[in-house]
């Protein structure tokens, strides 16, 4: 698949811990097992977007650490390019995600230390092999690489931003002006319940219209939906017939995305295959247990 994606954002370990049941204060609970598995946002987008094809280079912090290590063994696994200096911070930062027995999770993230020097260099030094292609950021990182966005889209690049994760660190109008530069942006409910409290979800993506040119919103197994100026769209979810995990499906279907958009395919066909690769996703352990069976899924389809 041709179309070069840059991926910035979180590259972290998960420790991923399944509750059988609920958890109470000062309390103590044994599990099964604990995993600690390669994630992040952007880390997991990027390692999709290779696994069907794409060119995908991943810029961000990886600690000089065990888990750091972890993280660019599965980089190299599914042919993730590293951009200069990726590897600087001193640790690999951690996100503990809680599992409950009903499939609901909590997240809590360390906060990213995260550098945009190795992000501008790379851009300043590719020039116009990147025109064409895709820069993703997560919702995270938005507002920290505005310089960088404008510079990106300077050189041809389109811009793509998963919003999930924004409202942990900007204020709904902070991150509405961080907005100005996104082509695409990638909605949930939550997303949408912090950036508009009393608006329903689709009167919410009529509004983010205002700031980007088309808004995707995901909502789980029932549908994902489309938003342009001109239409609203809906497409449906493949069904799964047993969904064992739901960590990082949107974050597949973010970089099988980006791949296709890249590859110059339609936001319609792009959207089709992202929808494909995250109802595979669901079906595996972990955020990245999925993609060798959606390497071969896809194998020669785009």
């Amino acid at each position: 698949m041709v179309g070069r994606t840059l991926f910035v954002g979180y590259a972290n370990v998960d420790v991923i811990v399944r509750l059988r049941g609920p958890v109470e204060r000062g309390g103590r609970l044994t599990v099964e097992r604990i995993h600690k598995l390669p994630g992040g946002m952007a880390a997991n987008a990027a390692c999709a977007a290779a696994a069907v094809g794409s060119q995908a280079v991943f810029c961000g912090l990886v600690g000089g650490d065990s888990f750091g290590e972890l993280l660019l063994t599965d980089f190299r696994r599914f042919g993730v390019e590293l951009c200069p200096a990726a590897v600087t911070a001193p640790y690999t930062t951690t996100c503990v995600i809680l599992v409950y027995s009903d499939g609901e999770r909590f997240i809590a993230s360390e906060p990213s230390n995260f550098d945009s020097g190795p992000l501008r260099q790379y851009l300043t030094q590719a020039g116009d092999r990147l025109r064409g292609g895709v820069l993703y950021v997560d919702g995270y990182h938005l507002g920290m690489i505005a310089e960088e966005l404008r510079l990106a889209k300077a050189l041809g690049l389109r811009i793509f931003c998963d919003l999930d994760g924004g409202p942990d660190t900007y204020t709904p109008d902070e991150l509405l002006a961080h907005l100005v530069q996104v082509d695409v942006a990638l909605v949930n409910r939550a997303v949408l319940a912090n950036l508009f409290e009393d608006l329903a979800p689709e009167k919410g993506c009529q509004q983010l219209l205002s700031q980007v040119g088309v808004v995707i919103l995901t909502q789980g197994a029932e549908r994902v939906r489309l938003f342009t100026p001109s239409e609203s769209r809906d497409f449906p979810v493949p069904p799964v017939g047993c969904v064992l995990d739901t960590i990082g499906a949107g974050d597949v279907f973010s970089g099988v995305f980006v791949a296709y958009w890249a590859a110059e395919k339609s936001i319609e066909a792009s959207i089709e295959a992202a929808t494909k690769a995250a109802a595979v996703s669901v079906q595996y352990q972990g955020a990245r247990g999925g993609l060798e069976a959606i390497r071969q899924a896809f194998e020669g389809s785009a």
